[in-house]
């Protein structure tokens, strides 16, 4: 199955969040990330900051372990599904942590 990783899911890796240890096994789902997820990341970082859940040098930190991680990066075009039956064969999966239903992965 072939996987997009969500942002909110990779800086879950970078910060000490109560549910940080999920996050680890869903980065084996797939590795195929869009390049705007760094914008997304980034974004995520600020806004803990700026509640005060984050300190600057943290978020640095978190900043610096992200740009590290092992991801094929494309352009955020080429994951756009063309029609129902290429969504269907390439089965992504959205990651995400806090969905409303409790979830923690999502099959498109």
């Amino acid at each position: 199955m072939r996987g997009v990783p969500d942002a909110s899911v990779l800086v879950k890796l970078a910060t000490a969040e109560a549910d940080s240890p999920l996050a680890e096994p869903l980065l084996h789902i797939g590795r195929t990330a869009p390049d705007l997820l760094f914008a997304d990341m980034a974004n995520i970082l600020w806004k803990k900051q700026v509640r005060g859940e984050l300190t600057a040098v943290l978020g640095q930190e978190a900043l610096s372990v992200l740009a590290e991680l092992d991801l094929n990066v494309v352009p955020s075009r080429t994951l756009m599904a063309d029609d129902d039956d290429r969504a269907s064969r390439i089965r992504h999966v959205l990651c995400r942590l806090s969905d409303p239903a409790g979830d923690t992965v999502h099959h498109r």
